[in-house]
């Protein structure tokens, strides 16, 4: 029985220096603010919607791009359609390029032959005439390769659209996917314009497939979108369609027709379902003009459809954590994707702690393109917190590759940081 009181004695003295250290530990009262979703668009790059601008590689142009950050460019290539593009050509294209894309604006491109519906009338004769422009313009566009969010077609076919032609067989299609994917930089995405003919190409090449995407110029235009899926087939190549816009750039043009009114609830459903993350503004007005008058979700139609293309980014929780035995305060933060896909490029999550000598910003996330639509991750950081500072704010900061701050989707966060908790000493004695 002898040491049983100094048992006691050691356990009052235990409890009497934890209460001591709970005394005499510098504590911070947390501030938390409210998270919840705006209705203001969030502009990340390589998402949104945009003009067309159409011009001829034989002529020098001098389209301006105020104002917007997704241009798309329609290169019409029929001046040369049976000669190599000579080497004024080549300095129009990559004078387009430079000035499309200052500014941070990111890129769709599009080469083509024909502007009419008729591209039987100003195809190259021959398809191998079709392989050297792919040649000759990929050595351009591969020094913009950051600035391309996606190349549509195969160059052929009315509009471009892969219809119609001397090319749209699926011998020529495989050629010139083949060409093309070999001669354009890996790490920018090709887009043709069915599931049928995806399916064809990576079956054809299996290397394609973390590649190549699809555009639809056909949406909401019919229960097929215009024949981009196949009816005849289950499901006509939609679930595959799903899955491939999901992990890369997917959009292009909303159609009025007859069929189109399937209600505004089954049309948003539809664009999510699609991960869309582009679309042309101007086409369809019809659509466009019929969004802009009703009304979704606390905004108009048109308002909710530009707010969701592509990734949007809100903190949808966050908590702050004090460690008894150390200094560690750890806060936690949940970010969720609400937009309709997961983004084109890399974003960086980070806190930004403002107080005692001034502010600096701590890594949260390296890249939330790992965060789906629909999705949230939950990303965990420690404070360096100087017991002396009379206190500190919390906020979160996106940031794209070149370290521009981005926005998030918070209510009241349309321009900069979001705080999410204010830090001031909680006084115990």
């Amino acid at each position: 029985m002898r040491g049983r009181p100094w048992v006691a004695l050691a356990f009052v003295a235990a409890i009497g220096a934890l209460m001591l250290t709970w005394f005499w530990k510098t504590w911070w009262k947390v501030e938390a603010l409210p998270l919840c979703e705006g209705t203001q668009c969030v502009s990340y790059p390589g998402q949104g919607t945009y003009k067309i601008h159409a011009v001829r590689i034989d002529e020098a142009n001098h389209d301006t791009y105020d104002g917007e950050q997704l241009v798309m460019l329609e290169v019409n290539l029929s001046a040369y359609r049976d000669v190599a593009l000579p080497h004024t050509a080549l300095v129009n294209l990559h004078s387009l390029l430079d000035a499309a894309s200052s500014g941070g604006r990111r890129l769709i491109l599009r080469f083509c032959y024909d502007w009419d519906g008729q591209a039987a009338l100003h195809e190259p004769s021959d398809i191998s005439t079709v392989q050297t422009h792919m040649r000759q313009v990929a050595d351009v566009v591969n020094s913009y390769a950051d600035k391309v969010v996606v190349v549509q077609g195969l160059f052929c076919g009315d509009w471009g659209e892969m219809h119609g032609g001397h090319f749209s067989g699926e011998a020529s299609m495989l050629r010139l996917a083949d060409t093309l994917g070999g001669c354009l930089d890996p790490s920018i995405p090709l887009a043709v314009r069915t599931a049928g003919q995806y399916q064809s190409i990576v079956r054809n090449d299996p290397s394609l497939k973390g590649r190549l995407s699809l555009f639809n110029d056909g949406l909401l235009g019919s229960a097929t979108d215009l024949g981009t899926f196949d009816a005849d087939q289950e499901d006509g190549g939609l679930s595959l369609e799903r899955v491939v816009s999901g992990q890369l750039p997917y959009g292009g043009e909303v159609v009025s027709t007859e069929e189109t009114d399937s209600g505004v609830v089954n049309q948003m459903e539809h664009l999510r379902q699609l991960h869309v993350s582009y679309l042309n503004e101007d086409y369809d007005r019809n659509v466009w003009d019929a969004w802009a008058a009703a009304q979704y979700d606390g905004t108009t139609v048109a308002q909710y459809v530009k707010a969701h293309l592509g990734a949007r980014f809100m903190v949808s929780a966050a908590n702050v954590r004090q460690s008894f035995l150390s200094d560690w305060t750890t806060v936690s933060v949940t970010i969720k994707n609400t937009g309709f896909s997961r983004a084109s490029s890399s974003i960086s999550a980070w806190l930004r702690l403002s107080g005692g000598d001034g502010s600096r910003d701590i890594a949260l996330a390296a890249n939330l393109r790992e965060v789906p639509s629909g999705g949230s991750q939950t990303y965990s950081a420690t404070l360096p917190l100087d017991e002396g500072a009379d206190g500190y704010s919390v906020a979160v900061v996106l940031k794209d590759e070149a370290g521009n701050e981005l926005p998030l989707a918070n209510q009241g966060c349309e321009d900069g940081a979001l705080t999410v908790f204010g830090l001031s000493h909680l006084r115990v004695g």
